[in-house]
């Protein structure tokens, strides 16, 4: 019998487990001493190719787990059962998979049966709406009623688990969103910084957070200096478009040190936006720093922008004042091909029309 003082240490140490990995193995590990279970895990099933992963888990061989991934859980029968199962209840297979079919189940006589063990529950406590489902699995020799029996005790624990299970796949997407961000931005070799309208440095590359570090501040941040902090902010705030339309700017100024600076803002890429989890415009902020190599203009549209070789020339092409049809000629391109380009190049940067390219992009020195 479980206790309900039990089922809150259990739940408190799941909370836990949101921003340390290791709380949740304990977690698990306690609630299997509690219920007997030879093996507890969390299973990742991304429903659209239909593949599950092992999340965490304790008691699982890693042949098992190996075994598992790369074949076993395509026959898993109980996919059928979980699938149609609601948060809240509980697939058990001794009820709901006959024992008869169990005995001529590949996945029970030629798998699990090899590892001795047998009895299969499992509940749903995740489904982020975009075709992922996060499942608790418990696995041991249990007869049917000792399955029903564990089922009903753990009914209470279900909500809190669901809820922490939400919390910590939200963090480790939001991790995973911002370590990829870092990665793209550190491909470029100048300081580069994400900030909002206000300054404040929402993500850095490596160049840029040791170009802070050294210069002490970012620079008009001062309290001595309301004229380039006011000039930051306006480049900064044209950037995010908290006025007019998003453009471009650039302003000089003064590095805690003495030396003077080239801030260059540029409204951040739509998809990088999306990347950052954001909920309100972001600019980027390149820092053309004579302490710093001067980064290539061609480096920062193909690494933020994405942009392919072709469409960078034709960018460079357009932004000297060029029509697309002149551009296409002096490519040696089709009229259509620059088209298909142009419209490509307008996806990837965030605008509409070649004057709002020149907008964005203007102050990029790319001529």
């Amino acid at each position: 019998m479980i206790a309900q003082d039990q089922l809150l240490t259990l739940s408190g140490q799941f909370y836990e487990g949101i921003l340390a990995p290791q709380g949740w193995h304990q977690a698990m590990t306690r609630l299997a001493g509690m219920t007997g279970a030879e093996m507890v895990s969390l299973l990742l099933w991304e429903r659209s190719h239909d593949q599950i992963i092992v999340g965490e888990a304790v008691g699982m061989h890693p042949s098992l787990r190996l075994e598992y991934e790369t074949y076993y859980q395509s026959i898993d029968p109980g996919k059928a059962f979980v699938g149609r199962t609601r948060p809240g209840e509980w697939y058990l297979d001794e009820r709901d998979f006959a024992s008869r079919l169990k005995d001529h189940s590949p996945f029970y006589q030629e798998f699990l049966r090899r590892y001795r063990m047998s009895g299969v529950m499992a509940t749903p406590i995740l489904r982020d709406g975009t075709g992922t489902d996060g499942l608790l699995s418990l696995v041991g020799h249990g007869r049917r009623s000792d399955m029903e029996g564990i089922a009903l005790q753990l009914t209470p624990l279900l909500p809190h688990l669901q809820q922490a299970a939400r919390l910590r796949w939200k963090l480790i997407e939001l991790s995973s969103r911002l370590d990829l961000a870092s990665r793209v931005l550190d491909r470029v070799r100048a300081p580069l910084l994400v900030m909002n309208a206000a300054g404040s440095v929402k993500l850095a590359n490596r160049l840029g957070e040791q170009w802070l570090s050294a210069s002490g501040r970012l620079p008009g941040h001062g309290s001595e200096d309301n004229d380039a902090r006011s000039r930051l902010r306006g480049a900064l705030q044209a950037a995010c478009g908290t006025v007019k339309p998003k453009r471009a700017a650039g302003v000089r100024l003064q590095t805690a040190d003495g030396d003077f600076c080239i801030v260059t803002t540029v409204p951040l890429p739509a998809d990088a936006e999306s990347m950052l989890h954001s909920i309100e415009p972001l600019a980027l902020v390149l820092v053309h720093d004579p302490a710093c190599a001067a980064v290539p203009a061609n480096e920062l549209l193909r690494e933020i922008f994405r942009l392919s070789p072709a469409e960078i020339r034709l960018v460079h092409i357009l932004l000297r004042g060029s029509t697309l049809k002149e551009a296409s000629e002096q490519l040696s391109i089709s009229f259509e091909t620059g088209r298909k380009h142009l419209k490509s190049v307008f996806v990837k940067v965030g605008v509409h029309r070649q004057s709002d390219l020149q907008r964005v992009l203007g102050s990029l020195d790319l001529v």
